[in-house]
C-alpha cells in the first residue's frame, strides 16, 4: 500500500498509509493528517488516491506546497517523491516497503567540525544538508541507493563529479560533496 512518511530533520514523526480517496493535511485536527506547526496552514494541502494515479494538491497555503524542491499548485506524485510542507518532508513512497534483505547503507563524514560521525540510512529517505544552500535527498529504489539535489543553488558532487539528470545511484565507496562536507558512502551486505 502507498504510504506517506513525514518527518523534520532526521526524526520522523509519523507514518501514514494512504487509505482514503482523498486525504487533507494542515494544522487543524479536522484534517486527516495534523502536522502542528504554525507555519502550516490550517488547511494545507490534500492527496488524492485514484485508479490511475496519486496527486498533491496544494489547497492554497500560505507559505507553499514543495515537491522535489520546486512549489506546486498539483502534482502527481512518482516513488521517493519528497514532499515539502513549511520545516516538514514528507516522503511519500508507492507499493509495499523495501524488502528486509535490501543492503544497509551509511555515510560517514570526512571533514569539518564533523569529521567521523556516521549515519546509517535506515529511513526510506534520507535529507542531507542546508535549505536554500544545496539539499539532497539519498534514498533507496529497489536495493539500489541514489542521490537527488532537491534544494538550493548549490552543485552536489559525486565522485568530483556534478551528479547530472533527475538522481544518480550511489556506489559502494562514492565521495560525495555538499557545500564543501565530504562524505563518503558505504554499503554492507
Amino acid at each position: 500500500m502507498a504510504r506517506i512518511i513525514i518527518s523534520q530533520g532526521d526524526m520522523v514523526e509519523q507514518e501514514v498509509e494512504l487509505t482514503k480517496p482523498r486525504m487533507t493535511i494542515g494544522r487543524h485536527s479536522s484534517n486527516d493528517i495534523v502536522i502542528s506547526h504554525r507555519a502550516v496552514s490550517g488547511q494545507h494541502a490534500a492527496i488524492t488516491v485514484s485508479a490511475s494515479d496519486i496527486q498533491v494538491e496544494d489547497l492554497g497555503s500560505t507559505n507553499g506546497t514543495f515537491v522535489n524542491g520546486q512549489r506546486i499548485a498539483r502534482h502527481t506524485l512518482a516513488d521517493r517523491d519528497v514532499i515539502k510542507v513549511a520545516l516538514h518532508t514528507i516522503s511519500y513512497v508507492a507499493g509495499a516497503a523495501v524488502a528486509a534483505t535490501a543492503p544497509v547503507a551509511a555515510i560517514e563524514v570526512m571533514n569539518g567540525p564533523n569529521q567521523g560521525k556516521k549515519l546509517t540510512l535506515v529511513k526510506p529517505l534520507t535529507t542531507l544538508g542546508s535549505p536554500g544552500v544545496l539539499v539532497v535527498v539519498i534514498g533507496r529504489q529497489d536495493e539500489r541507493y541514489f542521490i537527488r539535489h532537491v534544494d538550493g543553488s548549490g552543485v552536489p558532487l559525486v565522485n568530483g563529479a556534478a551528479i547530472e539528470g533527475e538522481q544518480h545511484f550511489l556506489a559502494d565507496g562514492d565521495s560525495i560533496e555538499l557545500a564543501g562536507t565530504r562524505m563518503q558512502f558505504s554499503v554492507t551486505a
